[in-house]
Formats: C-alpha cells, structure tokens, sequence
C-alpha cells in the first residue's frame, strides 16, 4: 500500500503537523565559534513555521554568525502498527542554490528531529535535530534547482516511519554539520539553499510517500468435533 503525505499548512492550534526553518543568530558582533553556534545556536532565533520557505546553511563575518536546519512532521497514524515499511522517500523543491565563496563540499540528508510539539517549532528544538543519516545524502552539486529532489531512505529511516503515530523529520548540511566538523572558514559570507515549504502551495510541497506492508491478521478457525 501507498501513503503519501504533506505537513499541514501553518502552525499551532488544530494542526497535527508543520514545517519550518529554523536560524540561529548572533546578535551582534563578528560571530561566534563554530562550536558554539552548532551546539547552542548564537543566543538569538529565527524560526519561521508559516514562511515558504525553507533553508539550510550558515554566514559568517570573523566568526560564524548564523546557521539553518529545517524540519517536518508528517501525520502517519493510518499506517497500521505493525506494518512493514517496505520503501520511503522524500521529495523536497529547491529553489536556488548558491555556495558563495566557500571552497567546501556541502552535502544534503535527512535525520531525525525530536520536537517538543509536532505542529510548531520552539528555541529548545535547535538541540533536538538527528545525526544518524535516514537516506543517500545528495551533494550540493547535484541538487537540481527549480525542481524536485528526492531522497531515497535507507534502513534507519524505514525504522523511523511512526505507524500509527507521527513521523518527525529534519535535514540538514551532513559532510559538517550533521557530525559536528568544522567546514573551511569563508569570512563574511553565506552560502545555503532554499526549499519551498508547504506554505508556497501544494504543487511544490514537500511529499513523503510510503510503500508499505499491513500487518497479516489470523482469524483462528474452530473446529467442532462431533
């Protein structure tokens, strides 16, 4: 059987789901360490659950003065637990791409995400985006502008599909930040990519779609002996 979904348009109230970006910034100043804005953002936010648009990517100045991940949660409760999840795929639509001056090789996955709601996105979610890789990371030179690209998951994000439940999801850059290694420094610059979220329409909304298997019902049969 085939399950394809959309998070919902906007946030909050009667939503069970959402996408959004979110953006760590520093306030002021040149920037900050990398570690320190990978691991607690720059003391300022800028989360975006109704824009349409989503982003991944970071700028500098003399340090690092913002970075971005995006997420979605996708309502998967009418797959039966039990179900054997026999292939998953999501289908993002990028709109621009553009890597500045960097001289790094970016690269693109989806992991898992841990919000504290499924329908918005708060200031305490920055720590709670995954690092164990759910699908083939695309590189940044092959991502296909003004089009659809599509990740295909591998085990450990089969193993993530929430049946009966709702499936959390992020991506974000996976060559550094996803395992915490500090790319080449361009200073005072920004390089990322834009998304569209589900806010920019229905015809380039992010899609999951699902192939899977219900679980097998035995009904035992009694026999009467007479």
């Amino acid at each position: 059987m085939i399950l394809t979904q959309y998070p919902q348009v906007g946030y909050g109230g009667s939503n069970v789901t959402c996408d959004s970006y979110y953006q760590a910034l520093v306030p002021s100043g040149p920037g900050i360490s990398w570690s320190t804005m990978h691991d607690s953002g720059g003391g300022q936010i800028d989360i975006q659950p109704d824009n349409i648009l989503l982003f991944v990517g970071w700028a500098t100045g003399s340090g690092y003065v913002s970075m971005a991940r995006s997420s979605f949660t996708f309502d998967t409760s009418s797959i039966p637990v039990g179900s054997t999840i026999n292939s998953v795929a999501l289908q993002l639509y990028v709109t621009t791409k553009n890597l500045g001056g960097y001289t790094h090789t970016p690269a693109f996955n989806i992991f898992g995400f841990s919000p504290i709601s499924d329908n918005n996105v708060v200031g305490a979610d920055w720590s709670h985006y995954g690092t164990i890789p759910f699908a083939t990371a695309i590189t940044f030179a092959s991502l296909a502008t003004y089009a659809y690209n599509t990740w295909t998951f591998i085990a450990a994000g089969l193993a993530a599909i929430n049946a009966g439940g709702v499936t959390r999801l992020c991506i974000r850059e996976s060559n550094y930040d996803a395992p915490n290694i500090e790319p080449p420094m361009h200073y005072w610059d920004t390089w990322g990519v834009d998304m569209y979220a589900v806010d920019a329409g229905t015809s380039t909304r992010p899609i999951l779609t699902i192939d899977y298997t219900p679980p097998v019902t035995f009904i035992p049969k009694i026999a009467f002996i007479f």
